[in-house]
């Protein structure tokens, strides 16, 4: 009985010794796969930053560069019409009439009334061209996007009221 005892206990030590290192196998395993998975996901993570910087990055270029062209187009304007007083300036100076255009010539104001009308009028247009107001409608379209069911019209329409501005900025 004693001996049956005693093999009976060796036979249940093996067994928990056994058990025992399968369940730290198994812990082991198990901490090893969470690991590979935490580093996938700051990986993830890290791709969505740079994503998210990226297009940052590109959004402010985009708009830079549009405001940018818009001044540009606003400058060449101005010069333009800088120019364009000059040479009227030297022609009359030099005693030439300067080529009428078709409406001068229907009505009768002079010529000197009709170009400081013209010249009012752009640059009433050049100091009266509203800012670009685009920003507003890009954060409500980030934040509609970052729903978890975004409404897809409502998307595609602020999509189109955006690339509407930005083209008729550059206009």
């Amino acid at each position: 009985l004693l001996n049956a005892k005693k093999g009976l206990e060796g036979h249940y030590t093996a067994k928990y010794q056994e058990l025992r290192e399968a369940s730290q196998k198994m812990e082991d395993d198990m901490n090893h796969r969470l690991k590979l998975k935490d580093m996938t996901i700051e990986e993830l993570d890290l791709k969505i930053q740079h994503a998210v910087q990226s297009k940052a990055f590109f959004k402010e270029q985009w708009g830079r560069a549009v405001r940018e062209l818009h001044l540009v187009k606003l400058s060449t304007r101005k010069q333009m019409l800088t120019q364009l007083k000059l040479d009227r300036r030297q022609l009359g100076d030099m005693g030439l009439d300067t080529i009428e255009d078709a409406t001068e010539c229907d009505t009768d104001p002079s010529p000197l009334d009709m170009k400081k009308l013209k010249d009012d009028f752009y640059v009433d247009i050049l100091a009266n061209t509203p800012p670009l107001d685009s920003h507003s409608i890009i954060t409500q379209r980030d934040r509609l996007i970052q729903q978890d069911s975004p409404n897809e019209d409502t998307v595609k329409q602020l999509n189109h009221e955006i690339r509407n501005m930005l083209l008729n900025c550059g206009t």
